[in-house]
């Protein structure tokens, strides 16, 4: 959805299986930075993943970050973790990951209003 420009806003993926559907489907696995993904400029993403994970492997979800703008996609890869991210998945830790998730789109928000507001010439 974020890739095809449909969802443009804030997103938390948790352990993403894309590349497994992606060739499931027969067809080559995403990565944020691929030119035929074109992130919006209000896209941010935020991935937690589990270094341990035998069903999406960390390999995987570091090639879907591969050469991303960091300011728009963060990895936050938990190790010792496995799939279900048990130890690490708490209340606590998913109201960290996304309060980091929206301090991004704020202070993103706030830096591009900074920008729109310095082009304009008010001293005329």
């Amino acid at each position: 959805m974020v890739c095809s420009g449909k969802w443009q806003g804030a997103t938390l993926l948790i352990a993403p299986a894309s590349e497994q559907m992606w060739k499931h489907a027969g067809q080559p696995p995403p990565a944020f930075a691929d030119p035929s993904f074109t992130l919006p400029p209000t896209a941010r993403i935020l991935t937690v993943q589990g270094g341990n994970d035998s069903i999406v492997s960390a390999a995987s979800v570091k090639r879907l970050h591969n050469g991303s703008r960091r300011s728009q996609c963060q990895l936050l890869m938990i190790e010792n973790e496995d799939h279900m991210l048990f130890s690490s998945c708490t209340k606590h830790s998913l109201e960290e990951w996304i309060w980091k998730l929206v301090s991004n789109v704020s202070s993103a928000t706030q830096y591009e209003k900074s920008k729109l507001l310095s082009s304009f010439d008010v001293s005329s």
